[in-house]
């Protein structure tokens, strides 16, 4: 009971968001003036009883202006005000106390209690302040012994018995409050180390069950991809006959977004396996020359699509290099989509590759160059970060998770090499791999084997940029076409394969027009006066809430009706959609009968 009471008074002081470090800290800075001015209600009545109401009245007054300072400290929690006072007050007047008493020789060594300044700085101020009030014990000593004989003539001494006998008490008690002060700092200070390794234990073990799961459920996946990825593939191919162009598109969309999917599974597998230390490097000898040529091949009919010139430095020879062909493939298949996505069409991005030699070692080194959105200073160094993605509206145009760069420059360390990033908004970025040749590791397991042809897996890290071609519902000629009896409904979407889906859900009945986002749709609204909106909510430019909140907030617009259509489905972002003046919501995935039967509703 007492051992509650006392700690429940120690912590008094301490506020709910404080670190334990800072909490104890506290605790113990409320503790040793107690001890203290506990101690000076004794020492008080010792030197009335001895005649000396001055001295007496010094240390009486530290118990009342520490239990005051206490008291409201415990009321506003400023720490920084209560440090500073307590320190000065225990620097301050047991000098001050040794004046009253005749200097150093009849002081009783009283001056020990103000070397509690200096080590409670320490302990709860940090090494610098602590040095600054040493330097303000140490003036003061010097002080003190330069107007010692002024003291000694105008002071009564005490006894010489009550002096050796308060010297002893003096020293005894002093250096029992520092010593039980640090044990139970130490002590707690230990404590909270226990429960931080503890904690650190657990949450490594909770981190490997989620590794587990991630590794467990993205194979689980793969089973039901592989069953829908293949029928695709075979369906496309013309295994099951001519299926006509409508469902060809559909398939196509099917496939690339399966590809999609795919393509987050085995980041998501690389990453567990990185964490858990199960991935391995096996290196093998490879031209690395040829092999980044037929990857540039692999990517052209992609580029001559986007409209992007997509140039290849193959001058030379053989160029022999070591690393694991499967991680490469990763690598320089997501550098190169990255590049792809935030380069503009008739843009250029230039992969090259030479041997260079730095600090008196052999490297390979990788580059890929283009001229696009650029990245800010600011963001550089955040880029390689997990799950970090750069929050713009030229960035939030490609949709991503934050794991390819991350992921990249992992695999890059991976071969002992390094990444390096040099970008300019507005002109583009160079990506430069490192590769160190063999030779220059000092341990590391390799097995060199031949150079196979590349089989890397192209489609599957296009399937992240590629978009569809335009089909039925994008040709102008199509919406005059439509009936103008047709109710007209405007989607804004970034995602073109969505905005076709949804147009052609409603193309039957609607007269359908699109938008890639909110500032596009503004431009559309005043084009076509649509009876009906459906809009996504993130998207580049002006995202959904800025879009519905404009057309909320104009008398020509503020009546028609708005479907949010998003694959975040808070609470929070349903309840500030509707507070904007949204009429529904959709969550994707939908049913393109709950779709109609919405948009009819409305």
């Amino acid at each position: 009971m007492l051992r509650k009471c006392f700690v429940r008074f120690a912590y008094a002081g301490c506020k709910d968001s404080d670190t334990p470090e800072l909490r104890l800290q506290k605790a113990i800075l409320v503790v040793i003036p107690t001890a203290i001015s506990i101690s000076c209600i004794f020492w008080s009545l010792a030197y009335y009883f001895f005649h000396k109401p001055l001295s007496a009245s010094i240390p009486g007054s530290y118990a009342i202006f520490s239990t005051l300072s206490i008291a409201i400290f415990f009321r506003t929690k400023n720490y920084s005000i209560f440090r500073f006072s307590q320190i000065f007050l225990i620097l301050w007047l047991p000098f001050l106390l040794q004046a009253s008493l005749g200097g150093f020789r009849y002081g009783s060594a009283v001056q020990v209690w103000a070397m509690l300044a200096p080590i409670s700085a320490l302990m709860f101020h940090g090494v610098r302040p602590a040095n600054y009030w040493l330097l303000a014990y140490l003036g003061m000593t010097v002080v003190s012994g330069l107007l010692e004989s002024t003291f000694s003539i105008h002071v009564t001494p005490l006894p010489e018995t009550v002096i050796d006998a308060f010297f002893v008490l003096n020293i005894c008690i002093a250096f029992s409050i520092v010593f039980m002060s640090v044990q139970y700092y130490v002590t707690e200070n230990s404590r909270i180390l226990r429960v931080i390794r503890d904690q650190a234990k657990k949450l490594m073990e909770l981190d490997q069950i989620k590794n587990r799961f991630f590794a467990n459920i993205s194979h689980e996946f793969r089973t039901p991809l592989a069953l829908t990825l293949g029928p695709l593939e075979d369906a496309l191919n013309g295994e099951y006959g001519n299926l006509g162009d409508k469902l060809t598109h559909q398939l196509q969309v099917m496939l690339r977004n399966s590809r999609r999917l795919l393509r987050l599974i085995n980041q998501l597998l690389d990453i567990s396996k990185l964490e858990s230390g199960e991935m391995q490097l096996k290196l093998s000898n490879h031209d690395i020359r040829h092999y980044l040529k037929t990857v540039h091949q692999s990517f052209i009919p992609f580029a001559e699509r986007k409209r992007i010139s997509f140039e290849f430095d193959s001058k030379g020879g053989t160029l022999n290099a070591q690393y694991d062909k499967e991680k490469m493939d990763k690598v320089i298949n997501n550098l190169l989509s990255n590049a792809f996505k935030f380069t503009p069409q008739d843009g250029r991005i230039k992969l090259s590759v030479k041997d260079v030699n730095q600090d008196e070692l052999d490297y390979t080194e990788i580059t890929v160059k283009d001229n696009g959105a650029g990245i800010s200073i600011d963001n550089i160094d955040k880029v390689f970060d997990r799950f970090y993605q750069v929050d713009g509206s030229s960035t939030r145009e490609h949709e991503g998770t934050g794991i390819g760069l991350s992921l990249v420059k992992e695999l890059v360390e991976l071969h002992h090499g390094t990444l390096e990033l040099k970008s300019e908004p507005g002109f583009g970025s160079e990506f430069k791999v490192l590769l160190p040749h063999v030779q220059n590791i000092k341990k590391i397991d390799t097995s060199i084997e031949k150079d196979p042809d590349y089989q890397g897996n192209t489609h599957v890290e296009l399937a992240s940029i590629d978009s569809a071609p335009d089909f039925i519902v994008s040709s102008q000629t199509q919406l005059l076409n439509q009936s103008n009896s047709f109710p007209r409904v405007l989607v804004v979407d970034d995602n073109k394969d969505i905005r076709q889906y949804v147009s052609n859900c409603l193309l039957t009945s609607y007269q359908v027009f699109s938008a890639c986002d909110g500032i596009q749709g503004l431009q559309q609204v005043k084009k076509h006066h649509p009876d009906l909106i459906i809009s996504d909510i993130m998207m580049p430019g002006m995202d959904g809430y800025e879009f519905c909140r404009i057309l909320k907030d104009n008398r020509d617009t503020q009546h028609i009706p708005l479907i949010f259509l998003t694959a975040k489905a808070s609470n929070e972002m349903l309840i500030e959609g509707l507070n904007l003046g949204a009429d529904d919501y959709l969550v994707k995935p939908f049913n393109s009968k709950e779709l109609l039967a919405r948009v009819k509703n409305l």
